[in-house]
């Protein structure tokens, strides 16, 4: 009864602003049931997103672990290819090397071959003053030819040599540049790479103008493909260079061996033709002794029949003398006797004989003059074998030891 006179007197008395208490109630209510879910809707917002980042930090560091790992096995890559090419570049620094001295070689053995070349065209030039029939196309002309003919073409050998050489060493500091290209280029990435993976937090981080991707960048195979190909161009430069030094080796000692043999070949041609020359002069020495004896028993022969000829004169005269005295005999005593036969018959052999003693004195002239002109041939054959001999023994043999050769 109270509550319904209280309610009633409220009602009396409040004014047309006021709310129910049950408005009020029922507003306190829905705000407290609202508070209550919002808070519980924050709770849960809260929870998702306490996972949410653990999530994140979670998936944050394994990514970050595994760009690492990734790194270091990028790094890896780039050491043993980096490995690789320092092990190909002292190699190709060595082959370098090592062809240059073979060049120098070359060039050396080259210059060595002028000398030679020279004494053997100047033995040429002393043989051409020999003279008459010695002037000959003999063996020592045809091997001292032949020396020349080998000098010239181990020249032209050792110039071409010389070129493919340097082409080849060109070739090797090209392929040489290439791989420390490649390994600055490389180093340069490792250095960027360590630095990438020593950035583990935002305190690491340093500032860099940002570099954007190039358009051209390649895929890992292809760097691979691309690093290979490099290295497989050097090993192809340095095994050609092997090649052409084995090749040098070679034509230096094939050289050297045929200048050996065609020198001694020459000598031993020079050394003959001087024995034969001496032989030869010898035997002329002994001919012109004969000659020169045969000369002295024809001029006795020719003096013994001039001798014979004065006694035939003389026998002549006393026949002629007898025939006169006879013929002052008395007219009746003048009789062709047999006497006077025998001295007619006298008088003609004395004829005969002065006329055959003549001739023979005639021929005997012409012989003498014969040899006399064939001493007067061999004496100067003589002086020109001398002459040869001295060109081949004192000219062309002196020279000979100055030719020296080396091997490179």
């Amino acid at each position: 009864m109270d509550i319904q006179k209280n309610q009633c007197l409220c009602e009396k008395v409040k004014s047309s602003h006021m709310h129910s208490l049950r408005d009020w109630t029922c507003l306190n209510e829905i705000k407290y049931t609202d508070s209550v879910a919002a808070r519980q809707s924050a709770q849960m917002q809260e929870y998702t997103c306490d996972v949410i980042l653990k999530e994140i930090q979670a998936r944050t560091k394994w990514a970050m672990e595994d760009v690492d790992k990734k790194i270091e096995f990028r790094l890896n890559d780039i050491k043993f290819w980096m490995g690789e090419l320092t092990k190909l570049i002292k190699d190709n620094v060595e082959e370098t090397k090592a062809l240059e001295a073979c060049i120098v070689r070359l060039k050396n053995a080259l210059e060595a071959t002028k000398e030679p070349l020279c004494l053997a065209r100047k033995c040429i030039d002393i043989r051409e003053c020999r003279n008459g029939i010695d002037l000959v196309a003999d063996n020592v002309h045809y091997e001292l030819a032949k020396e020349i003919d080998i000098f010239c073409g181990i020249q032209q050998l050792l110039i071409r040599t010389i070129e493919q050489a340097e082409e080849q060493l060109r070739l090797n500091r090209k392929s040489a540049y290439n791989l420390r290209r490649d390994y600055e280029s490389k180093d340069t990435a490792k250095k960027q790479e360590e630095l990438a993976k020593a950035i583990s937090g935002y305190e690491n981080t340093i500032a860099l103008d940002k570099c954007c991707p190039q358009a051209n960048s390649i895929s890992p195979s292809e760097w691979v493909i691309s690093v290979k190909k490099n290295l497989q161009e050097g090993e192809r430069q340095i095994h050609n260079s092997l090649q052409l030094r084995g090749i040098i080796e070679n034509i230096l000692n094939q050289i050297y061996e045929d200048q050996i043999k065609q020198i001694e070949a020459t000598n031993r041609a020079i050394r003959k033709r001087i024995d034969e020359i001496r032989d030869a002069k010898h035997a002329i020495e002994e001919n012109i002794g004969s000659i020169m004896k045969q000369i002295l028993e024809i001029e006795e022969n020719i003096t013994k029949l001039k001798d014979a000829i004065c006694n035939i004169l003389k026998v002549a005269q006393i026949v002629e003398t007898k025939q006169n005295v006879r013929d002052c005999r008395p007219v009746n005593e003048r009789t062709k006797d047999a006497p006077y036969y025998r001295m007619l018959e006298q008088k003609n052999d004395l004829r005969n004989d002065l006329s055959i003693l003549h001739k023979k004195i005639h021929d005997s002239e012409v012989e003498l003059k014969s040899l006399r002109r064939r001493q007067l041939d061999l004496e100067e054959e003589i002086q020109l074998k001398s002459k040869t001999l001295h060109i081949e023994e004192v000219q062309v043999q002196s020279i000979r030891p100055s030719i020296l050769i080396q091997k490179f």
